[in-house]
């Protein structure tokens, strides 16, 4: 994952539940039925079964932002085959956001970016046989924070955060206004499972003052395994992995200001970095997959410790752990973006890019767009 990651200074709210009786506690009311289905409830749960030959949708539309990101989520109980289609799109046939197509029981979840002010989820029964079924629970959709890596696996806005200038006139924002009530969640995701494997957690913080816990990312529940990377109270970074989700490895004394913190796990040792300096590094091996845990930024698991006293950018998670030049390279080249002034966004008003070229006796790298052209030094815009 690649989070908080972003150029537009502004506050983020919650949506809260945008599905209207996603969770089907007493009917199915809320939901259009097409032909060729019928939808029920039973147990708190939908039940979709095909009726007559032929596709047949039951359908949802939901408010939306033009250019916000979402998270769609749904509960597959039970099916049978072939499997139904599950679609979301700009309109009740449409597919334009994507399908996540269940194959097992099992929970399903997409980001998207919506295009209008209604989207649509849309439950198809995909078979001639008459008598099919598939059953369906908790289905969601709420506001988030895109991600910005390949899973394209958003989190969740809970309360209101701010998103303000890294520095003045920087095209970077970061993100702050944390408590027990305000921060980002994604629920849990079997990806983050890494057991006693290789990992990596990377972000940028800025602590404004000292002397308290404050949590910076946190994947954990109580007494299971977990993985957390915080400021302690007596102002040391922490980087706790722990198949019982207690204890730590703590380091050199915390200090204010923008901060570069790593914590990674590589051939069963855990490495902590501050700046693109190793810090700390102790043997570890514990077991830290939790079918439980949700992802956190800005506080513990339960709420406690906030990272209430400053901001956090580009925030990372993956299962392999970079070399200590590929850190020390990360710490070096970002840096720059949290300078007064710094740009790091392609000039003129289209994205789309359609050439590039390096210039090795300038190190420039030239991004070509229907606007025009911008010139890059590494991740700043210089030209």
């Amino acid at each position: 994952g690649a989070y908080l990651a972003d150029t537009t200074a502004e506050t983020v709210t919650q949506s809260g539940e945008l599905v209207t009786n996603g969770t089907f506690a007493t009917d199915t009311s809320g939901w259009t039925v097409g032909s060729n289905v019928t939808f029920t409830q039973s147990a708190g749960q939908a039940v979709l079964t095909c009726s007559a030959a032929g596709v047949g949708t039951v359908a949802q539309g939901f408010t939306t932002v033009a250019g916000r990101s979402y998270v769609f989520e749904y509960g597959f109980v039970s099916g049978t085959n072939p499997g139904p289609r599950v679609a979301l799109g700009s309109s009740v046939d449409g597919e334009q956001f994507g399908r996540v197509d269940p194959s097992t029981t099992g929970t399903y979840r997409l980001s998207f970016t919506a295009t209008g002010t209604t989207s649509y989820i849309a439950l198809r029964s995909n078979s001639v046989t008459i008598g099919q079924t598939a059953t369906f629970d908790n289905i969601s959709v709420k506001l988030a924070e895109p991600d910005r890596s390949v899973k394209a696996n958003g989190l969740v806005i809970n309360g209101t955060l701010t998103k303000t200038a890294v520095a003045s006139g920087a095209n970077l924002v970061a993100y702050s206004g944390f408590s027990a009530a305000n921060y980002f969640e994604q629920p849990y995701n079997s990806q983050l499972d890494f057991g006693t494997g290789d990992f990596c957690v990377m972000g940028w913080v800025n602590l404004t003052t000292l002397g308290a816990n404050r949590m910076l990312m946190s994947r954990a529940t109580a007494g299971g395994g977990a993985i957390s990377l915080f400021a302690n109270i007596s102002d040391q970074w922490t980087a706790r992995c722990s198949a019982t989700g207690v204890g730590g490895a703590t380091s050199v004394s915390v200090s204010l200001g923008n901060n570069f913190v790593v914590m990674a796990r590589a051939s069963g040792t855990l490495f902590l970095w501050v700046n693109g300096v190793l810090v700390h590094s102790i043997a570890n091996t514990e077991n830290i997959s939790n079918a439980t845990a949700s992802l956190r930024l800005g506080t513990q698991y339960d709420g406690t410790s906030p990272m209430n006293a400053g901001s956090l950018a580009l925030w990372r998670i993956s299962a392999t752990a970079p070399s200590a030049d590929q850190i020390a390279h990360i710490y070096r080249t970002e840096l720059p973006l949290f300078q007064a002034g710094a740009q790091c966004t392609i000039a003129g008003t289209s994205t789309a890019v359609t050439a590039l070229a390096y210039d090795d006796a300038t190190d420039l790298l030239h991004v070509g767009t229907s606007w025009g052209r911008t010139g890059f030094k590494d991740l700043l815009r210089v030209d």
